[in-house]
């Protein structure tokens, strides 16, 4: 059930990518005992008036809606590299992470990798059509 409900809360942050308005003004924060810990892995950087900008936006965006004691949110950026975005990622799983976003199509081959060791972990990519294993989840952002 647990997977279930990060699965949704993934999905949820998909739909928010490039979104930093919720519409229907002030909403009170989800009620939840635990926090959601959310890791983002990107190519470039949080300001880069692009994609991992918009993604990043996003987040705070549901963050900022849920509240900071309910959402925590990292961010790993310039992780072009696949080798160190895989360490970060790796790093993230380990740590109990309850969402790892890694932020686009070049990190598919390392969740392939990754998630299977870590059933309980949601992982998510963009630009993605495929996910081969339950707890993967691939996006297509949508301008």
């Amino acid at each position: 059930m647990k997977r279930v409900f990060f699965g949704i809360v993934a999905l949820s942050l998909m739909l928010c990518v490039g979104t930093t308005v919720f519409a229907g003004g002030q909403q009170e924060a989800a009620q939840t005992d635990e926090t959601i810990e959310i890791a983002l892995v990107i190519p470039s950087t949080i300001d880069d008036m692009a994609w991992s900008q918009s993604m990043y936006k996003g987040i705070m965006a549901v963050q900022e809606r849920m509240g900071k004691d309910v959402v925590k949110v990292d961010v790993s950026e310039r992780l072009w590299n696949a080798v160190d975005a895989g360490s970060a990622i790796r790093q993230y799983a380990s740590q109990g992470y309850d969402i790892v976003i890694a932020h686009g199509a070049q990190y598919q081959s390392l969740l392939d990798d990754i998630a299977p060791a870590f059933p309980e972990v949601t992982f998510a990519y963009g630009t993605g059509y495929k996910a081969d294993h339950d707890n993967v989840f691939a996006y297509d952002p949508h301008a």
